[in-house]
Parts: C-alpha cells; sequence; structure tokens
C-alpha cells in the first residue's frame, strides 16, 4: 500500500464567452430537471467546486477552463477534512456539502453512488438531451457504470478512468519462439505462459517470465491482484474484518507458490529503501529494464519506460505492446482494475445549474479532450483522441467491462487505517514466503495471516479512534 502511494507521487512529480442554461429543480430528493435555455455568452457567474485543494485543481482543470470562459469565476472548496485520520468520511462529506454548498463536486465512485442515492446530485439525462451534449462519443462503459451506480440514473460524467493490461515484450517473446499473450487469459494462464522461458541465465542474462507491476515488490501484490480479478479481498472494508483463510485463496496462493518455485517471477527486492533513487526505482521494474517478458500494470506504465530512458544511461527501449488484464473464466469481460478517476456531479441543492453545468459540460467534452490527450496520464473516455501511445495501440484498456466492485476506489483504499496496511502487507509477505521455504503448509500459512491480520486491524482501529494513526 504504502509503495502504491509513493509511486503515485513519483506519477504527480513527473508530470509536473460563457453559455448557460435556464434549469429548474422540481425535486430535491431527485434532483431532477425540468428545463433548459441557453443564456446570452456575456452571462457573468460564480460556481463553487468540491476539490482536493485550489493548486491541483488550476493545474488540472482550472486554468484551461478559466481561458476558455474567464466569466465563470470558480471557487474551490478544499477537501481537506476527508483526509483527516478517525473520521468517517462519508458522514464528513455530508456535513462539507450542508456547511459549504458547492455547486459542483469531484467525486470517487463509492461517494458518487451514496449520494446519488441520498437524492444530493442532479439528475443529467434531461440537460444532456436538451443541450444536445455527446454523449455518444464517451466510452460505453463509464456511462453505463455510473448509471448502474446511479440506479439506472445518469447523475455525473467522467473525463478519464484507470484500468490495467498486460504488458508483453516482443522481442523476449520472438527470442524464444514463444507465442504472444492474447486477449483475456486467466491467472493461470499467463503464469503458464510465463514458465515458457528459460530460468538459467545469469546476472544481465537473466530472463522472467513475468514482472510484478511498478511500486510492488513484495509477494502480498501479487496475491492481491490475483484475488481481486476472482472477485475477492483479503480484507472487507465495511466489516473491517481479515477475510482470507478460504479454499478460493488457497487456490490463489498454491499458483503463485508454484510460479516462484519455478523461477518466472524475480523475488521482490528491497524497493522501498531505494526510493530516493530514481535509476533504482527503474532498473529494478525488471519489465522496465528489458529482462521481464510480460507485466501487468496501469496506463502510467508507458510514461515510466519514457522516463526511464531520459534518466537510466544506456538502457534499451522496450519494444512493448498490451492484451487485456487477466480475467475470471466465469466473467471473461470483466476488469476489476476499471475505476473512474473523477466523477464530476452538480449538486441538487445548487443555485446555479446553468453555469454549474458548463462546467461539467466543458471538462467532459470533445475540445477538452482534444486538449489534454497528448499530455494526459490518464486514460480519456472520450477515446477519440487516445487510440495508440507511440503507435502501438491501446485498445486493451478499453475493450472489458468495469466490474461491479472498484478495487481502486480511493474512498474504499482510505476506508481502513492506513497504519493497517503496513502492518498487514509485512505478515502477508513473511507467511508467504515461510510456505515457499517449506517452512508451514498454505493452509496454516492462510489461517496465521487472518488471525494476525484481525489483531493488526483492531489495533489500528483503535489507534484511528484516539487519533493516533496520523499516517493516513
Amino acid at each position: 500500500m504504502k509503495r502504491w502511494l509513493v509511486g503515485l507521487l513519483l506519477i504527480v512529480v513527473m508530470l509536473v464567452g460563457t453559455v448557460g442554461c435556464e434549469l429548474s429543480v422540481s425535486s430535491k430528493e431527485k434532483g431532477s430537471t425540468t428545463g433548459f435555455k441557453a443564456l446570452g455568452k456575456d452571462a457573468k457567474a460564480k460556481i463553487k467546486v468540491l476539490f482536493y485543494n485550489e493548486q491541483a485543481f488550476a493545474m488540472l482543470y482550472g486554468n484551461t477552463f478559466n481561458a476558455k470562459y474567464p466569466n465563470i469565476e470558480v471557487e474551490v472548496i478544499p477537501m481537506t477534512s476527508l483526509m483527516l485520520p478517525g473520521k468517517d468520511k462519508n458522514k464528513e462529506l455530508v456535513k462539507l456539502l450542508e456547511e459549504t454548498s458547492p455547486d459542483v463536486m469531484f467525486l470517487s465512485q463509492e461517494q458518487y453512488e451514496k449520494l446519488s442515492g441520498d437524492g444530493k446530485l442532479l439528475e443529467l439525462e434531461t440537460i444532456i438531451k436538451k443541450d444536445k451534449f455527446d454523449l455518444d462519443s464517451m466510452l460505453p462503459a463509464s456511462t453505463q457504470l455510473l448509471k448502474t451506480k446511479g440506479n439506472g440514473i445518469l447523475y455525473g460524467l467522467a473525463s478519464g478512468f484507470s484500468a490495467k493490461a498486460l504488458y508483453y515484450n516482443k522481442d523476449i517473446f520472438d527470442q524464444n519462439g514463444v507465442p504472444y499473450p492474447t486477449d483475456r487469459m486467466s491467472w493461470d494462464e499467463v503464469l503458464q505462459l510465463a514458465k515458457r522461458f528459460p530460468t538459467s541465465g545469469e546476472g544481465p542474462n537473466r530472463i522472467y517470465g513475468f514482472h510484478q507491476g511498478s511500486f510492488q515488490s513484495g509477494y502480498y501484490e501479487l496475491l492481491n491482484n490475483m484475488g481481486h480479478t476472482k472477485g475477492l479481498s483479503m480484507v472487507d472494508s465495511e466489516s473491517m474484518t481479515v477475510k482470507i483463510n478460504s479454499e478460493p485463496w488457497k487456490k490463489i496462493v498454491q499458483s503463485a507458490v508454484d510460479a516462484y518455485r519455478a523461477g518466472v517471477i524475480a523475488e521482490p527486492s528491497n524497493l522501498a529503501a531505494n526510493m530516493n533513487e530514481l535509476d533504482s526505482i527503474f532498473t529494478q521494474n525488471h519489465f522496465i529494464s528489458g529482462k521481464a517478458a510480460m507485466t501487468v500494470d496501469s496506463f502510467n506504465m508507458i510514461a515510466l519506460m519514457s522516463e526511464a530512458q531520459k534518466t537510466v544511461k544506456d538502457l534499451k527501449p522496450v519494444n512493448w505492446a498490451l492484451v487485456t488484464e487477466p480475467i475470471d473464466r466465469s466473467n471473461p469481460d470483466t476488469a476489476t482494475s476499471f475505476a473512474l478517476s473523477q466523477i464530476m456531479a452538480i449538486n441538487s441543492k445548487t443555485t446555479d445549474p446553468a453555469a454549474a453545468w458548463e462546467l461539467v459540460k466543458y471538462l467532459n467534452g470533445d475540445e477538452y479532450a482534444k486538449i489534454i490527450s497528448k499530455s494526459t496520464f490518464e486514460l480519456l473516455t472520450r477515446t477519440a483522441y487516445v487510440k495508440d501511445k507511440d503507435g502501438r495501440s491501446l485498445e486493451a484498456f478499453y475493450k472489458l467491462r468495469p466490474g461491479d466492485k472498484s478495487y481502486n476506489d480511493f474512498n474504499t483504499l482510505t476506508a481502513i487505517p492506513f497504519s493497517f496496511y503496513t502492518a498487514f502487507d509485512t505478515i502477508v509477505n513473511q507467511e508467504f514466503k515461510s510456505v515457499l521455504d517449506q517452512k508451514k503448509t498454505i493452509e496454516d500459512a492462510l489461517k496465521e495471516i487472518e488471525d494476525k491480520g484481525q489483531q493488526e486491524m483492531t489495533k489500528a482501529k483503535f489507534e484511528q479512534e484516539s487519533g493516533k494513526d496520523s499516517k493516513q
């Protein structure tokens, strides 16, 4: 978990005439709309936007929007209170809405689902039809997910999303006469394919069939990713319980153990100890350094490979291509990594729905997508502008539909005390290592993980409630 956050920070460092409408809200409970009428282009307005902080909004959205619509003033309401430890984030969000009355909100999937269900958001389908907003050019999976989370009604739009794909090094496959991976492979099939590569090399000649993704150097991350594909989670964020001592998890651990023992996955490196050395971050990633045939990673992996070329001397570029992320055979068209990045929604109690809609419309429109398509580090829901990258197809990110549950939702990730993840990561890695070294059976290790993990959860909850967990 900590490595994931550090990785996110690294990527952030690398990144380093108004039209209005007259809308009538007929029901605050439903957030419905009954009318639409365009106003003059010179109309002035001021709206409040709920976002992480003012600087981030300006960099990501505000500067571009202000250049296009200088007559709409945007005030940013920071979401700082939602980040405080020991707080119920959903309650804090509702409290913040009541105290500040934002017009537009940037929400996670969980927040969007809750607020739409509570009648806090404005229904958008009527506005979209009246304004002739082009919804058809947006990724159908994104709008369908938003409708599903809104109980059949569209309350928000998202300009970007995150997802993973299976990257593979074409040169390594060609040199070893191994057929390329294909779409919709299961984890077992991916790991079996990885076993077809030789494991006899030494030093710079050592090739691995598979590398666990960026900033994920431990056993924990691989097991977690494999579990998510099967619809499993080690921790239930609602009941705050550890649930891993089960037959499905036993099969997953056995598959991972077999792969490590076969030598197709490199033993975890001490990545955390070298986070201050950019060269080490890249060279310890066996896929980036050209020593692994496959890896499962996000869209940001492309940026990391590009940055590595600028940073590491004499590093050979990876001749990469993509297929879909590993799937569950019972749900072959589902991507468990799919998550909408920022869902933009309008407060059902807004006093200026016209100006609020202009912001949401512009940031989800064709013009804005075209502007950011060359520099964005996220996948766009307007698919016309991100069909390829560096001459390579990105279709694999778009082929699968989102699952019922997101494992990458920010609120879900932060619902559990941060201190728990640090301890739990260590427990899982230690117990898995004991199985690899044949010191424990899988059954004993899973029981130990569940028992020790629950103890750490109880401890972390107590510390959070007493205000001691300040790392979140």
